[in-house]
């Protein structure tokens, strides 16, 4: 064992005959690996954060749309919640007051197209937020 160690020693680190030059040339090799390795670590911190800043602006602004959505889908549900409960109130206010049937149903039909699921309201609502999601 002695004598392999001896002769691994008289070849250099990689064990063959005449590979690795000297101590020279691997201390040079070592060193331009190690800049190397150093420049590409560089690289990739300093393109890290481009990226995640990329990320995070994206995010940002898929969160505020979001918020707007959401916000718009709210007051319209409170928009859609008062004007149900005034077409309530005046078809009471109408047959309080026994309005003729051809009133009421003018009322009602605008009820139904508005609030109904397939009412042309609806429908064209519908077709909108589709078309959004499409985009």
């Amino acid at each position: 064992r002695q004598r392999q160690r001896q002769r691994r020693g008289r070849r250099g680190r990689r064990g063959r005959r005449g590979e690795g030059g000297g101590a020279m040339e691997d201390g040079a090799k070592r060193q331009r690996k190690a800049d190397a390795g150093r420049d590409n670590s560089r690289k990739r911190k300093k393109e890290t954060p481009d990226e995640l800043e990329k990320r995070v602006n994206a995010l940002e602004s898929e969160n505020l749309q979001l918020r707007l959505q959401l916000k718009v889908g709210k007051e319209t549900v409170q928009r859609d919640a008062q004007e149900k409960s005034e077409i309530t109130v005046q078809l009471d206010e109408m047959i309080q007051r026994q309005a003729s049937d051809s009133e009421l149903q003018t009322v009602l039909e605008t009820y139904v197209k508005k609030f109904s699921d397939y009412g042309a309201v609806r429908t064209d609502s519908i077709r909108r937020h589709m078309e959004q999601l499409e985009r």
